[in-house]
């Protein structure tokens, strides 16, 4: 019975008018950085009708050619459906399908993923490949995070440090954050699995002139952002000079001055 309305419908709509009646909107070109995660946004509209809901509506998305009977499919709603083996664990649908929300979810993007990908609907006898597609250009990892920290740190008072990355959704896997840098200890360094990290340390004198450096590690891939520590001298300003005993100049020495007096001293003979 379903067979028979379902050919009736397209007897008396026509093909041009069933064609007509099967949209999908996604973006054209979806550009992605390897190693990240990519989310596709996508929704479709397809011929209503009484008899349709009795039956399960499936999806599909497809990469290559279009052949979808020669080809397993990358990502798909349908759980006894065999998945391209590569695309195993990356390719996600996210949408309700039966809402008309074909968003899909790409994890780990690899260069082998660059091609185009189509969508294909399934319901009862009704079957039809979208003939709107979209293209994946994957792109060498350059995003970097980004780190908050105060201009100048004070010696002695607490400081905290966030580093965050912004590309990311909730769905896709958290990279592992990491600290690395003299002002960091060992304790303090412990990866973290969010999309931003949290450092609090108490900065030194020792610490000015140094670097702090946060590093995200994903599966297979790894980026990372440096920024040079500048500590506020806590006695007053640091002079260098060139220190001359018996006749013998010492360029490195180091002499600290507090309310107008030497206190300190360093070189070597």
């Amino acid at each position: 019975m379903s067979l028979l309305l379902f050919l009736l419908s397209f007897l008396l709509d026509g093909p041009q008018g069933q064609m007509e009646s099967y949209v999908l909107q996604v973006q054209r070109i979806v550009k992605a950085q390897e190693g990240l995660c990519i989310f596709v946004p996508c929704s479709f509209s397809s011929p209503e009708g009484k008899w349709l809901n009795r039956s399960p509506l499936y999806g599909y998305w497809f990469k290559g050619i279009r052949k979808p009977s020669l080809s397993f499919p990358v990502a798909t709603n349908n759980k006894d459906k065999v998945l391209e083996w590569e695309a195993r664990g990356r390719f996600q649908p996210l949408g309700d399908i039966s809402k008309k929300n074909c968003s899909l979810l790409i994890k780990d993007v690899q260069w082998g993923d660059s091609t185009n990908y189509f969508f294909r609907m399934e319901r009862g006898f009704e079957r039809f490949s979208f003939k709107e597609e979209f293209r994946l250009q994957v792109e060498a990892l350059t995003q970097k995070p980004d780190i908050f920290i105060p201009e100048v740190l004070e010696p002695g008072e607490p400081v905290t440090v966030v580093c965050l990355f912004s590309w990311t959704f909730n769905q896709c896997p958290a990279p592992s954050f990491s600290w690395m840098g003299d002002a960091v200890s060992f304790q303090e360094s412990r990866p973290h699995t969010s999309n931003y990290s949290v450092l609090s340390f108490i900065p030194g004198l020792q610490h000015h002139d140094t670097e702090l450096t946060c590093q995200l590690d994903f599966s297979r891939m790894s980026t990372q952002r440096t920024v040079r520590l500048r500590v506020a001298c806590e006695y007053g300003m640091v002079l260098w000079a060139v220190l001359v005993v018996g006749g013998r100049e010492f360029p490195n020495s180091m002499l600290r001055r507090v309310h107008g007096g030497v206190v300190g001293m360093s070189f070597s003979w």
